[in-house]
């Protein structure tokens, strides 16, 4: 805000004293806000919130919107006067404001986890905010609103970031990341440098947790990442992880995976031998009941995608 319009603003609010922690608690809900919820936040008798609201309705800095139900609503007359009110917060009463806030959406039936995660981010309780971020980017992703994934799951790796290290802050990185990853890919596509970002520092908390799917998902993602980018040094480097990984735990799902990742990159280097030789082997391997899961780590099928790539046209190109 101009520091002339600021100083404006600021004088209209303190002209207000008396009710000035009304909109100054109201800022921190949003532009929008209901009086339960004010009340809450600001722990105050319903009568004097009602005489507070009058005031900042006659000063024309908030204005009823009608009722949701039996509850009145209100709005800010511009963003410019919830951010300086905003801005008029120390920060252990916005932190103390925020906390309120988010223990009394997380007692209402179906709260917005994106609202919910907003307050307990800004009132310092990281880890219940990173838990909700990942919900409703998760959840945001299997609906397909990818850039909405995109942004919830980021702000929860923000939170995370604050978090103290510990194997709860671990898992919870890993899984940020995985469906970040998972949500770049498809809204940018795979060679999208996004993508690495997402998921390479993903890779060694997956492997100090022991998460095969994750590992699987991580391996692959990096994998046609950098083959898609025809960076075949690196795409060969994931690959011999993946191998090694697979080797490690041969009861899992990742030989399987490596066998459908290697095909194809065999094949696209007219190495149609040993592009053959993965596609047979998991081809032999392979059980329609058993393997369906990875499906969800890949959004490929592997015996699909491997008979696509090394299976048919291998074997036409060879004869």
């Amino acid at each position: 805000i101009p520091a002339t319009l600021q100083d404006s603003l600021m004088a209209r609010l303190d002209r207000l004293a008396p009710v000035k922690q009304v909109i100054q608690a109201a800022a921190c809900i949003g532009r929008e806000f209901g009086a339960t919820l004010l009340a809450a936040a600001l722990q105050i008798e319903q009568a004097e919130l009602e005489d507070a609201l009058a005031q900042l309705l006659a000063a024309e800095l908030i204005f009823r919107q009608g009722n949701s139900g039996d509850e009145d609503r209100y709005i800010f007359k511009h963003a410019l006067v919830q951010d300086a009110a905003y801005a008029s917060l120390l920060t252990s009463a916005r932190c103390t404001l925020h906390k309120r806030i988010a223990f009394a959406l997380d007692m209402a039936e179906e709260p917005d986890p994106l609202e919910l995660a907003r307050h307990f981010l800004e009132a310092g309780v990281h880890d219940r905010a990173a838990a909700l971020y990942l919900f409703a980017g998760q959840r945001a992703l299997r609906n397909n609103a990818l850039p909405e994934a995109i942004g919830g799951l980021e702000l929860g790796l923000q939170a995370v970031y604050a978090l103290p290290t510990s194997k709860e802050r671990d898992r919870a990185e890993l899984d940020l990341r995985v469906a970040l990853g998972t949500a770049r890919m498809a809204n940018f596509g795979w060679p999208h440098p996004s993508v690495s970002d997402a998921l390479e520092s993903a890779f060694p908390l997956a492997r100090a947790a022991s998460d095969e799917d994750a590992l699987g998902s991580i391996l692959w993602g990096l994998w046609v990442h950098y083959q898609t980018r025809t960076n075949v040094p690196r795409a060969h480097e994931w690959l011999d992880r993946l191998k090694q990984v697979a080797q490690e735990r041969p009861q899992s799902d990742l030989p399987m995976i490596f066998d459908m990742t290697a095909g194809c990159q065999y094949f696209w280097e007219a190495d149609y031998d040993r592009a053959l030789h993965h596609t047979d082997r998991l081809k032999s391997l392979y059980d329609p009941k058993k393997h369906t899961h990875i499906t969800d780590l890949t959004n490929h099928d592997p015996l699909v995608f491997s008979q696509h790539w090394a299976g048919s046209l291998a074997d036409w190109i060879a004869g």
